[in-house]
């Protein structure tokens, strides 16, 4: 094996080993803001969510407003299967 070959390979794992962490990595929460006894948050659409995941209390009134700042026919509908 060459240089060359080594270094396309490291080069490669090292691609795959972010992309990896990019996809499957821990997300970062943001919490819905409490106000007049309603939870709030804004999620950004553009090119995917902002934020991906929200922590809401159980039990109080949760209002989401999606901004959304593309036109892609992907995200112009949301389904919740699950809001633990």
């Amino acid at each position: 094996m060459s240089v060359a070959d080594i270094s396309v390979l490291l080069a490669a794992v090292v691609a795959i080993g972010g992309l990896g962490w990019f996809f499957f990595g821990p997300r970062r929460a943001r919490s819905a803001q409490l106000g007049d006894g309603v939870q709030r948050v804004v999620v950004t659409v553009k090119g995917g969510y902002s934020p991906d995941v929200i922590k809401a209390r159980q039990g109080v009134p949760l209002e989401i407003a999606f901004d959304r700042q593309e036109s892609g026919d992907c995200t112009s509908r949301w389904c919740f299967p699950t809001l633990r």
